[in-house]
């Protein structure tokens, strides 16, 4: 377990650099071992770097709050690193302030000094005897619906291909959730032509629940996430790093007018996962893909990979609630907020609502939903509200041109996904409207359940 301490607000910097005598107990605790000795390999200096940069930005973005007359913040870190020329390089610098500006509409500042003591990554004992048997993909695996069910349908298409599960674990429970469903996928799909290794890497901010500084956006968690994920791909010996996440969600439309773009996650965006793409390639010195392969389906279609003995008993292991945990005995999941009614509404549509616990939500919306008050009634109302929005662009004569005024983030995803995959236009535009048009056709059937 490696320790970053941070002197905070040191003349407005998040300041991790030990000469200035470090510090009070504020402190992010990350335990690389498995990244830093994975397949037999140490961790280069770069890559530790950005091991220790993922956790200096996680940090700053939970113990730095918005303002709600902006929501936009200026933050700034002071961070030690290895390869001290490549970070300080103007163009590196701004590629790292531009892409967390995308990704958390924040203005991003850092400065870079050399490290002094010798690396932390030396002397590990290797993780696994062996490489990882090829060829590999390396995937995200949050223990969350998408990732079930995106990981079991890349398994079936991909019979002899070997997995990397990475897992970024934040507390003990997420932990359990995740080990317990990776053991039965393991059982499941394991074969004489391929292996499923799993790395797990632990980080925790000390003593963030003692103050009252605490953002609850967390919109640079993906930045951790695929960072660390794209390492553990490049020590498996592969150059690609999968993300599962179904297309609407990747997306992420604003429901409503008074959704502020602050609101809105880009953690999967398209464009996100094209800019980190860009960004670990430089920063890995070496072509890297981040990509998720379920950008045009929705969360229905992907789950239908679960609808299998034996799998289709793993959707209530998983937890997709905004409020999770909610610390009671029974209920794991709210049921009321919108990843919930998205769960809901998608495991319905692959027949497999029957395998979903209602007793594991503490509102059941299939048969709570008359009496529900204002609070617990409004995401679904503005599900249902975005949903009029879009069907009536598609009824329209140009579905997709009316879809890219109403939502004008479209045409950028379109034009940046066929520069960067060489995809016509029109494909692109096709692949967005079809996905939609299921979208609404899962959420009319559901709705009725309950209407």
């Amino acid at each position: 377990m490696n320790i970053l301490q941070v002197k905070e607000e040191l003349n407005g910097v998040y300041d991790f650099s030990s000469q200035y005598g470090v510090i009070l107990d504020n402190r992010v605790r990350v335990d690389d071992t498995h990244l830093s000795s994975a397949f037999g390999q140490m961790l280069s200096p770069r890559m530790a770097d950005l091991v220790y940069l993922s956790m200096a930005i996680y940090y700053a973005d939970r113990r730095t709050k918005r303002k709600p007359e902006s929501g936009q913040r200026i933050i700034r870190i002071k961070l030690p690193v290895r390869d001290f020329d490549f970070w300080s390089d103007s163009k590196s610098n701004d590629e790292l302030s531009d892409l967390l500006y995308w990704l958390t509409e924040d203005q991003w500042e850092f400065e870079f000094i050399g490290l002094k003591q010798n690396s932390n990554t030396d002397n590990k004992i290797p993780l696994f005897e062996s490489p990882v048997v090829q060829p590999n993909k390396t995937l995200l695996f949050s223990g969350g619906l998408d990732s079930l069910s995106g990981l079991s349908y890349l398994m079936e298409q991909n019979p002899d291909c070997s997995f990397v599960l990475f897992s970024g674990v934040t507390s003990s429970r997420i932990a359990d959730i995740q080990r317990n469903i990776k053991r039965k996928l393991v059982k499941y799909w394991s074969t004489n032509t391929r292996e499923i290794r799993t790395v797990e890497v632990r980080y925790e901010l000390n003593n963030l629940e003692k103050t009252i500084h605490e953002e609850k956006s967390q919109r640079s968690r993906s930045f951790v996430y695929i960072s660390l994920g794209a390492i553990t791909a490049v020590l498996a010996d592969s150059s690609e790093i999968n993300i599962c996440e179904n297309g609407i969600g990747a997306i992420n439309l604003p429901y409503n007018e008074g959704q502020l773009g602050i609101d809105n996650t880009r953690g999967s965006h398209p464009i996100t996962l094209i800019r980190m793409s860009r960004f670990l390639g430089n920063v890995l010195g070496m072509k890297i893909r981040v990509i998720n392969p379920f950008q045009f389906l929705t969360k229905g279609q992907m789950c239908r990979s679960l609808d299998k003995p034996e799998l289709d008993i793993l959707p209530v292991m998983t937890v997709s609630c905004d409020s999770f945990p909610l610390r009671e005995k029974v209920s794991h999941q709210c049921g009321t907020c919108t990843s919930c009614l998205l769960r809901r509404l998608s495991l319905y549509s692959a027949g497999l609502i029957d395998k979903d616990l209602a007793s594991f939500y503490k509102y059941d919306i299939l048969k709570q939903f008359k009496t529900l008050d204002e609070k617990h009634i409004y995401p679904i109302m503005a599900m249902l509200d975005q949903k009029n929005k879009i069907q009536a662009c598609l009824k329209l004569p140009k579905p997709w041109q009316s879809l890219v005024r109403v939502f004008p983030d479209l045409r950028e995803i379109q034009e940046t996904l066929s520069v960067e995959t060489g995809l016509n236009l029109n494909t692109i535009a096709e692949s967005i409207t079809g996905l939609y048009s299921e979208y609404i056709g899962e959420l009319e059937r559901f709705y009725r359940l309950f209407n």
